[in-house]
């Protein structure tokens, strides 16, 4: 093989782990799970009105990356199992989110803008149109923090489904030195989850890709707390 399809060949392929790695983060997973389950967890009722229409009438979650300790867990524990997949990056850090999105029942669908990003899109089209849900972090996967890419409104728009804006926000968390400050909330601590939804017709109205995804990060970071702080700022909860 030519050094030019070697390197094809890197840019093209999907991380994974191994047996082993796989065995260590079950037993991360439910570390995680007994963590969350301490968490007092604020369920406003439209929010509930929410999960529970992803059941009847599925479109595109959208939340943060660094808001995402919870996300998995909660669609877990309001049945959703088996009925959403996520977009995920291609990378090695990927491979640990696939895998744990995979234990909560969620499809992973490998790819990011400079790595499977036409084959991804077309395999979350194929899973919306099977009536899955579909999970974003439009700023993932390295940022920046609060910043929305296309991906979601494109998708919105090619699929005509309705975007639910999800933001869960904690009275007391650590944040680790990521890129995106990712949240840890502490144990015992409590939780709030905010939610909004951007009904399709509204994203196919607007101008352009780039309007659709400025009204839906507009209004996920108003759901947001420490967004208004400067998109990243070094605030601690």
């Amino acid at each position: 093989m030519s050094k030019a399809g070697t390197k094809a060949c890197k840019l093209g392929a999907i991380h994974d782990l191994s047996i082993w790695q796989r065995i260590l983060l079950r037993v991360l997973v439910g570390a995680m799970r007994l963590w969350a389950s301490t968490l007092r967890l604020r369920v406003p009722a439209e929010c509930h009105t929410f999960l529970e229409a992803l059941k009847e009438r599925p479109g595109l979650v959208v939340l943060w990356h660094n808001r995402l300790f919870m996300g998995p867990d909660l669609f877990h524990r309001y049945g959703l199992k088996g009925r959403m997949a996520a977009l995920v990056s291609a990378s090695g850090d990927g491979a640990w989110m696939s895998a744990v999105l995979e234990l909560f029942g969620i499809a992973p669908v490998r790819g990011s803008r400079n790595r499977r990003g036409r084959e991804a899109l077309l395999e979350l089209v194929a899973a919306r149109q099977a009536g899955m849900s579909i999970l974003i972090t439009p700023d993932g996967s390295r940022g920046p923090v609060y910043v929305m890419k296309p991906g979601a409104a494109v998708l919105a728009r090619e699929t005509e489904s309705d975007v639910y804006l999800l933001s869960i926000n904690f009275s007391r968390a650590w944040r680790l030195g990521t890129w995106d400050r990712f949240y840890l909330p502490q144990p015992f601590s409590k939780a709030e989850m905010r939610v909004q939804c951007i009904p399709a017709k509204a994203l196919t109205a607007a101008a352009n890709c780039e309007a659709a995804t400025e009204m839906l990060e507009g209004a996920l970071n108003d759901l947001t707390e420490d967004a208004i702080l400067g998109k990243g700022a070094d605030a601690e909860s």
